[in-house]
């Protein structure tokens, strides 16, 4: 069907970009796009994931969602706001590292607001 065609690559993309931060767990999203959250081969309740875990694997699908639509749209710009809220200095660190690699990839303007002092 066309949604299996859709979330087949976002899932791919999700793991790439779960590796890319070293998170210890992997997010696949079913054909009615619910994210099941695993462990060591469990599923997990996403609750018991931290906000900055959250966060990250936020971030990891949302990125997984452009990559898809990079493949068939040109787009060149993306803002983002807030997004180190709540993650750790060595999180904030591989979301960057993340982040700088989509925009280098996909030839991408990546826009990052933060209001930390």
């Amino acid at each position: 069907s066309i949604i299996s065609k859709i979330v087949v690559p976002i899932n791919h993309f999700i793991k790439e970009n779960l590796d890319s931060l070293g998170m210890p767990f992997n997010i696949k999203l079913d054909d009615e796009f619910n994210a099941i959250i695993e462990t060591l081969g469990e599923e997990i309740d996403a609750e018991t994931l931290s906000t900055g875990e959250t966060k990250k694997a936020n971030i990891a699908i949302m990125l997984a969602y452009l990559k898809l639509i990079r493949m068939k749209r040109y787009i060149n710009i993306l803002f983002l706001d807030e997004v180190f809220s709540s993650i750790d200095i060595d999180g904030i660190y591989d979301v960057l590292r993340m982040l700088k690699e989509f925009a280098h990839e996909y030839k991408i303007n990546v826009f990052l607001i933060h209001h930390a002092m």
